[in-house]
């Protein structure tokens, strides 16, 4: 989002749940949930999860939201692909098994 030029909390809310969306359409990206150290993929058609995760994210308004608040997400192999082999991010997962650090927000 920085690289868009959303760099201030206000543009970042504005299009944090648009990227989400697109990143979510795109294959890019699963939403889902952690259960004992493991991702699982909400099994739920794409207009309920981009639903959920706009809804949640206006209604937190504007705090960092916490553990469970709006989704997990991880990253698919589509995703992978997307980013390339330019960074850090591009690293397979860690030992956590997932690639999420939990939340959106604070992780920007």
């Amino acid at each position: 989002l920085a690289s868009a030029g959303a760099l201030d909390d206000a543009e970042f809310e504005r299009r944090g749940p648009l990227l989400l969306a697109r990143l979510l359409a795109r294959g890019e990206i699963r939403a889902g949930f952690v259960t004992g150290g493991r991702f699982t993929p909400w099994d739920l058609p794409l207009a309920e999860v981009v639903e959920h995760i706009g809804t949640t994210w206006t209604a937190i308004g504007g705090r960092t939201p916490g553990p469970d608040m709006i989704a997990w997400f991880e990253l698919t192999a589509q995703g992978r692909a997307a980013v390339g082999s330019r960074g850090v991010r591009a690293m397979a997962p860690g030992m956590s098994g997932y690639d999420s650090p939990g939340v959106v927000g604070g992780f920007r």
